[in-house]
């Protein structure tokens, strides 16, 4: 059985910036898409903050979600949503039950028509975290096709004025993470002002 790489030390450390800096009180909503078997809602439910935060994780792949659900059998706070994310006609927030989260994260997962919907899905004063692939991974491997790659600011200029980006990283994961495999990748995190 494959291994899964680690949860993305950018995802987690983003996710416990904007958790303490909240002023709000109340249960934090996190939105994985796309989220695989889950190794980043197992990363953030073993952090401090874990008993604040409400998780929704979707994902086409049932096994995945089947295996995270074997995973997190105690846990709760964790709602299991099984979704083709690319098939016409799909509206996300009726789909996932909820129209809006307070962070929403992508790793590993691009379907440009879906932008709109997800950022959408951001509360105001919401976090976007995104980590997937960029344009010059085909030199790496997998994905290769351009349809899984983003430019290197594609999805910053993408955003709605709604945004404010807070973190743009575009180039050679080694740069960040020197124990992984080389590849090009693309993170943003961006706030929902409004």
């Amino acid at each position: 059985m494959r291994q899964d790489p680690p949860a993305s030390a950018f995802i987690l450390t983003q996710i416990e910036h904007w958790m303490a800096s909240r002023t709000e009180a109340g249960r934090v909503h996190l939105l994985d898409l796309a989220c695989g078997t889950g190794r980043h809602v197992s990363a953030v439910l073993h952090t401090d903050a874990a008993a604040d935060i409400v998780i929704t994780a979707a994902d086409i792949n049932t096994a995945s979600l089947e295996t995270l659900r074997q995973r997190l059998a105690e846990q709760e706070d964790v709602r299991l949503v099984a979704v083709d994310l690319e098939q016409d006609g799909l509206v996300l927030g009726e789909v996932l039950g909820r129209r809006s989260f307070d962070i929403v994260m992508v790793t590993n997962y691009l379907h440009r028509p879906l932008l709109g919907q997800i950022f959408r899905l951001v509360s105001p004063g919401g976090l976007l975290l995104y980590e997937t692939f960029g344009q010059g991974q085909e030199a790496y491997g997998k994905p290769s096709n351009p349809a899984f790659l983003l430019g290197k600011t594609e999805l910053a200029a993408a955003l709605p004025d709604a945004f404010s980006v807070m973190h743009h990283f575009f180039g050679q994961r080694q740069t960040l993470y020197p124990d992984r495999p080389p590849a090009i990748i693309c993170q943003l995190a961006a706030r929902r002002t409004s």
